[in-house]
């Protein structure tokens, strides 16, 4: 189960956290949101790409000290890549 998911300088977000429960997550929100790029996150984290083709996933605007690429999955388990 995935238990938190943290974008920093990734397509819409800046710096954003959320905590997931147990049992389904739903995002709603408005067109542009960022809905989507959690989900392009999570996949990113687990298969190094994503829906949105190379390179995409830096925020417009970010500095080039922001833009290193650090993925961490951890299951519930314990256990984590």
């Amino acid at each position: 189960m995935i238990e938190r998911v943290k974008l920093v300088n990734f397509l819409s977000h800046k710096d954003t956290e959320i905590q997931l429960g147990e049992g389904l997550t739903v995002f709603i929100g408005r067109n542009g949101a960022g809905k989507s790029s959690v989900i392009d996150a999570i996949t990113y984290a687990l298969y190094g790409q994503h829906t949105r083709g190379k390179r995409t996933h830096v925020r417009d605007g970010a500095s080039q000290h922001t833009r290193g690429k650090r993925t961490h999955v951890r299951d519930g388990s314990g256990g984590g890549r």
